[in-house]
C-alpha cells in the first residue's frame, strides 16, 4: 500500500549541501520513491517576501496565479536566500519573557504554533513548473519529491527554542502515514501516532567532541530529548553509531531500531559505471590558473600594487602547480574534527612529487597561512558539482580522509565506488565500512599520514585493494539492500 511520508530535514529543507547528511537523506528518499511511496519535504520559506506576508495574514491559495507566485517565493530559499538563525529572540521583550517567565513564553509560543499550523502551505510539485525555478544545483534535489510543505521559520525557530529549552515547535502532520525526522529536531509532531514516527541518528559527536562549542552541545542534548519523546523508532547510519547510542541511552529508549547505511546514490553509481579508474582529470590540469590567481592576489594585497617579476621570483622560489603529477584528493568541511591541518602538513612532503586537492567549503587560505605560494601542490576547490567530484575521485591516486570523529563516512564509500584506494584514520566506524581493505593511520600522530601514504604508494596491490573494496561497498551499501530494511519500517 502506498504511504504518504513527511520528511523533516534541515539538510534538504533549507538546504545544507555541504553536510554528508544531505547525501544520506537524498539516497533514502530515492529508495522510498522506488518502493512506490510519496514523499513530502518540510521546508522553511524565506523570511521576507510574498509567501511570508501572506502566511502572516492567513491568506490561502485560491487560484493558479497565486499558487505560482507562492511557489516562486518558496523557491527563493533554495536559489540564494540562505538559511540562518539566532540563538536568542531579536525582540528584547520576547527574550526577557523567555528568560524570566518561561511558562508565559511557552503559552505565547503555543498560540503562535497554532497560528503557524493553520498557515502551513502544501505544494504539489509539478516537474514542468519546478523546471522554471530549480535552475541551480542547490535546488535540483527538489525534483525527487512529490510535494513541499512550508512552515514559517520551522527550522530556525526550533534551533532557538531548543537552545533555550522552550516549548518545541509544533508541526501538524495530519494526513501523513509516516514521519521521518532526519537527525534529532526540537519539534513536536501532531496528528501522527508516535509508532509511525522514526528518527535518524547520524552520530553522537557532540557528546564527545571537545572542540564543539557549549551552545551546539546544549542544543543537541535538548534536540535528542525532544525527538526521543516524539518518535519510538530509531534509524542508525552504522552499527558503530548504534553501539554509541545504546551505551548512552540503554536498550529501553526505543521500541524499534534498524541500521540503514547511507545508500550509494544513483548518480554516484552511474558515474562509476560510465568511467573507470585512471582517466586524466581535466579539473586538476586547470588548477594552475587558479593557483596563479591566488598568488597574484596575495602579492597585490601585500604590496597594494602589481609586484615586479623580481619580487615574484624572490617570494615564490617553489615550483608552481604541475597538473601532470599524480594527486590525492579528499572531501572535508571546515570543522576541527575534520583534521584538515593533517592533510596540509602532509602536502609539504610532496612538493614537486604529488598534488593534494581538497574538496569542500573550506577557508583554504587560512590553512595555508594566507601564503598560497608556499603550497604549490595544494588546492582547495570550494563547493564542487557532482560531475567535478566524480572526475577527481576516479582520477586520484588515492582518497584521503583524515577525520577524527565520524558517524559514518560517506566520502569514503563514494570514493570506493570508483575503485579508488582509501587512506583514512583508524576509527571504529571506518573499519566497519571499509572491511579492513583500506590504509589506516593515527590522525593525532604527526607524520603518520605521510608514512601511510608511502605505504600505499609502495604497495603493488593497492589498486587491487581498491577494486576489492569497490565490490564490497557495492554489495553492502546498494539501494536494494537498504530498500528491504526501509520496506519493513514503512510497512
Amino acid at each position: 500500500m502506498q504511504k504518504n511520508v513527511l520528511l523533516i530535514s534541515d539538510s534538504l529543507g533549507t538546504p545544507i549541501h555541504a553536510r554528508g547528511i544531505f547525501n544520506f537523506t537524498f539516497g533514502v528518499v530515492q529508495i522510498i520513491k522506488k518502493l512506490g511511496h510519496k514523499v513530502t519535504l518540510l521546508v522553511e520559506p524565506p523570511r521576507t517576501g510574498l509567501l511570508f506576508a501572506n502566511q502572516r495574514a492567513g491568506r490561502q491559495i485560491n487560484d493558479l496565479g497565486t499558487r505560482r507566485a507562492y511557489f516562486a517565493d518558496a523557491m527563493r530559499h533554495f536559489e540564494g536566500d540562505r538559511f540562518g538563525f539566532d540563538w536568542h529572540y531579536s525582540d528584547q521583550s520576547e527574550q526577557r519573557l523567555a528568560d524570566e517567565h518561561p511558562q508565559l513564553m511557552d503559552f505565547r509560543l503555543a498560540m503562535k504554533d497554532a497560528e503557524n499550523a493553520r498557515e502551513q502551505f502544501l505544494f504539489s510539485i509539478e516537474q514542468g513548473e519546478l523546471s522554471e525555478y530549480a535552475s541551480s544545483p542547490y535546488s535540483d534535489h527538489l525534483r525527487i519529491f512529490d510535494a513541499i510543505l512550508t512552515h514559517r521559520a520551522v527550522y530556525s525557530e526550533s534551533f532557538r527554542r531548543g537552545y533555550q529549552n522552550l516549548r518545541p515547535v509544533a508541526i501538524d502532520a495530519t494526513g501523513f502515514d509516516r514521519v521521518i525526522i532526519d537527525t534529532p529536531h526540537y519539534i513536536q509532531i501532531e496528528g501522527v501516532d508516535s509508532k509511525d514516527i522514526s528518527y535518524v541518528i547520524h552520530d553522537l559527536i557532540p557528546f564527545y567532541e571537545i572542540s564543539m562549542g557549549f551552545d551546539w552541545r546544549k542544543l543537541f542534548v535538548h534536540k535528542m530529548e525532544c525527538t526521543m519523546s516524539v518518535g519510538r523508532n530509531v534509524i542508525y547510519n552504522s552499527e558503530t553509531t548504534g553501539n554509541y547510542f545504546r551505551r548512552i541511552y540503554g536498550n529501553n529508549a526505543v521500541d524499534r531500531e534498524i541500521t540503514i547505511y547511507p545508500p550509494i546514490r544513483e548518480e554516484v553509481k552511474q558515474a562509476a559505471l560510465l568511467g573507470g579508474r585512471g582517466a586524466p582529470s581535466n579539473y586538476v590540469r586547470a588548477i594552475r590558473r587558479n593557483k596563479m590567481k591566488e598568488q597574484k592576489q596575495w602579492l597585490v594585497d601585500i604590496f597594494k600594487r602589481k609586484p615586479s617579476s623580481r619580487t615574484k621570483r624572490k617570494l615564490f622560489p617553489l615550483p608552481v602547480w604541475n597538473g601532470d603529477l599524480p594527486f590525492f584528493c579528499s572531501i572535508l568541511s571546515d570543522e576541527p574534527r575534520k583534521n584538515v591541518a593533517a592533510l596540509v602538513e602532509a602536502s609539504k612532503s610532496y612538493v614537486g612529487k604529488a598534488n593534494f586537492v581538497v574538496m569542500g567549503q573550506i577557508d583554504g587560505n587560512r590553512y595555508m597561512d594566507h601564503r598560497p605560494g608556499n603550497f604549490p601542490n595544494l588546492h582547495f576547490t570550494g563547493y564542487v558539482s557532482d560531475a567535478q567530484k566524480f572526475d577527481l575521485l576516479r582520477s586520484c591516486e588515492a582518497f584521503i580522509f583524515p577525520s577524527l570523529n565520524e558517524g559514518f563516512g560517506i566520502p569514503i564509500v563514494e570514493a570506493a565506488t570508483f575503485g579508488t584506494p582509501i587512506i583514512c584514520t583508524d576509527l571504529e566506524v571506518f573499519r566497519e565500512i571499509t572491511y579492513d581493505q583500506a590504509y589506516y593511520f593515527d590522525g593525532n600522530k604527526k607524520g603518520d599520514l605521510v608514512q601511510v601514504i608511502e605505504q600505499c604508494r609502495a604497495d603493488p596491490a593497492s589498486e587491487q585493494k581498491g577494486l576489492a573494496l569497490k565490490e564490497l561497498v557495492n554489495r553492502a551499501f546498494n539501494q536494494d539492500v537498504m530498500a528491504e530494511r526501509l520496506a519493513t519500517l514503512l510497512a
